[in-house]
């Protein structure tokens, strides 16, 4: 209810996700003509706004070997990029030997990452040692502890298959005897 010549603030929460960019926002009063008045057409106001993506934390699997070899430790780095234009708070990565969601194991502590401004990257390491030749599927997941209000969730985890090699040349006997192979 509103006195006569006087005037009423109202609130309305607007959930944002899935708009970004600049807006054209629109407000009416007696929307459904429920009140009689002078003038009709006078219960609309607009509004631009500009309404920031939310941060979306991804990342991209690298190595400090592209020909990693059995026992012989191996630099695998996460670099996260911040999508969104907000900026996103600290956060932490996390590596894997294989898909979590399957049950993958946990290689390493977490990685600490710090605020992120729209746009900026930064790199979570980790030092993995190959046990054995063969191929492997490490998983990363930024923002492994959900701190990050994200527009995306979906793209948090990157996967790499790694082929290792034999960290020494490998000798096959042939079963002939020595003096046969000279």
């Amino acid at each position: 209810t509103i006195a006569g010549s006087g005037t009423q603030t109202a609130e309305l929460d607007w959930d944002t996700t899935g708009f970004s960019g600049a807006l054209q926002v629109y407000a009416a009063a007696d929307f459904a003509n429920q009140l009689s008045e002078p003038l009709e057409n006078d219960n609309q106001a607009a509004v631009a706004v500009t309404v920031l993506a939310r941060p979306d934390l991804s990342g991209a699997i690298a190595l400090s070997d592209p020909a990693p070899l059995a026992g012989r430790p191996l630099t695998v780095t996460l670099n996260l990029r911040n999508n969104g234009q907000l900026n996103a708070g600290a956060s932490s990565a996390r590596l894997y030997l294989g898909d979590p969601a399957a049950g993958g194991e946990q290689i390493g502590a977490d990685q600490a990452v710090a605020g992120l401004s729209g746009g900026a990257s930064a790199a979570a390491s980790f030092t993995w040692t190959p046990p054995a030749p063969g191929w492997y599927r490490l998983y990363a997941l930024s923002d492994s502890a959900g701190a990050v209000g994200e527009s995306d969730e979906r793209n948090n985890s990157a996967w790499l298959d790694v082929p290792v090699a034999l960290a020494s040349p490998a000798q096959i006997d042939s079963g002939l005897p020595a003096s046969d192979l000279a």
